[in-house]
Parts: structure tokens; sequence; C-alpha cells
């Protein structure tokens, strides 16, 4: 599994809106249907407010890349821009090892 993690902070007055649209089918219902997609988490600081982390995981980098080079990121991507304060900082890692307790 990969995970692609994008660190970005926002307008904190805008965190509301960002969960809404994040939880949306314009949002969520899209990446439901992409091909090897996973999970989405959006993490918001409780340290510094407006700071935000937006991590997926996809079942291979194949998958994520595709979503990546696709319309369909750029369009997700725009929606929220106009709340960007900072510039996104991407990072990916392999996943080898998790642990989850039911």
């Amino acid at each position: 599994m990969f995970l692609r993690l994008v660190s970005i902070k926002v307008k904190p007055d805008k965190l509301q809106e960002i969960r809404a649209l994040e939880n949306s089918d314009e949002v969520d219902g899209v990446l439901k249907g992409l091909k090897g997609f996973r999970f989405r988490y959006l993490l918001e600081s409780v340290d510094n407010p407006g700071e935000i982390i937006s991590i997926t995981g996809w079942d291979s980098k194949a998958d994520r890349d595709a979503y990546e080079q696709s319309e369909t990121f750029d369009e997700i991507k725009g929606k929220f821009m106009q709340w960007f304060t900072s510039i996104p900082e991407l990072k990916s890692y392999e996943v080898h090892s998790y642990l989850v307790q039911e």
C-alpha cells in the first residue's frame, strides 16, 4: 500500500467549509470510484489552527500516480485552492507494516 500526505496551511475560519467539501460527493464520491483508492483522512492540527494534512491510501504507486496525473486530481485540488495560505507539501510513503484493533 502507498500513502500520499499533503500538508497545507489554510484559512482557519474556512475549516468548516473545507470539511464539508472533503466529505461531499464532489470529493469523497469521486475518490471512492477511483482504481486503487483505499481511504482518506483529513487531519486538523490542534496546536496550529489552519494547518491540515490529507492522507490518502492507494493499492499501488501506479494507482496513486495515475490519479495525481489526471484531470480529476486537478479539478479536486482546484476546489480547495481558494482557502490555501501556503503551497501544498506532498510526500509519499510505502506501508510495510500496520496494526488495526477491532
